[in-house]
């Protein structure tokens, strides 16, 4: 974590437990899968489970309609990031 810059907070995250789990009952020499595996197919594939989530959720919005929001702030090096979100009565989406 401290090597990549990976920040401290991850460990919060629900996924956690779970990834180190996973990671265990690999056994030793498993080789984890590469930058460009990463940064594409698995990339690509998290995206399509995100739009198909997103999707289900757009059939609630023409009934109920929801609000497009957005946030934005700048970090210590001065970069943008601006988040994207929608609300509607059942909770809050965020993009």
């Amino acid at each position: 974590m401290i090597d990549t810059c990976v920040p401290f907070n991850a460990i919060n995250s629900m996924y956690y437990q779970h990834a180190i789990d996973a990671i265990t009952v690999m056994g030793p020499g498993y080789k984890g899968p590469n930058l460009h595996d990463i940064r594409g197919y698995y990339l690509a594939k998290t995206f399509d489970e995100v739009k198909i989530y997103v999707e289900s959720y757009r059939e609630i919005w023409k009934k109920t309609g929801c609000i497009l929001m957005a946030d934005g702030w700048t970090d210590q090096k001065r970069r943008t990031l601006i988040n994207f979100l929608v609300y509607y009565p059942k909770r809050t989406v965020f993009f």
